[in-house]
């Protein structure tokens, strides 16, 4: 039978795919609830804080656009 989830993690902590228990352990069932955007939001950051160095076509990869938005004055 096959398991989902990370394979690292998998092999890391057999049965228990996904965070470290030290992290997702006291949150009980809100772990990933909360776990997961905070992830999410750190490579966010990460991604815009490597914008600057990254090729244009990276960025549209991995972020949606390379240019900053335009607004009209109203």
């Amino acid at each position: 039978m096959r398991r989902s989830g990370c394979l690292v993690c998998a092999r890391r902590l057999p049965g228990h795919p996904g965070a470290p228990h030290w992290i997702s352990g006291p949150l009980g069932e809100a772990g990933p609830t909360v776990v997961v955007p905070l992830v999410l939001a750190a490579v966010y950051a990460a991604l815009r804080a490597l914008e600057p160095h990254m090729p244009a076509w990276l960025t549209r990869l991995l972020l949606g656009s390379n240019q900053p938005p335009t607004y009209r004055a109203e």
